[in-house]
């Protein structure tokens, strides 16, 4: 998801889903929310490690695959604020 494609209420969704502060202007929620992307990367690359077997480990598809994983965790928690 690109935050800049998003409207200031999908913003702030995001950032509130996130734990973090849903105030400024659409510029600073924009930034917030993709440091904030960056950071969750950043820390999934870091946590993933390889098997140690000697076998070679596809980094990428196990990073898409956690990606992939928290989008539809993300899409999930959002339906439920929106039933409730």
């Amino acid at each position: 998801m690109d935050p800049r494609k998003l409207k200031v209420n999908e913003l702030k969704e995001q950032l509130q889903l996130a734990g973090l502060s849903v105030n400024g202007k659409k510029e600073e929620l924009i930034t917030r929310l993709l440091e904030h992307q960056k950071a969750e990367e950043e820390a999934l690359n870091a946590s993933v490690a390889p098997t140690g077997s000697g076998e070679s480990y596809d980094w990428d598809e196990s990073v898409e695959y956690v990606i992939l994983s928290a989008k539809l965790m993300n899409e999930t928690a959002q339906r439920n604020v929106r039933t409730k």
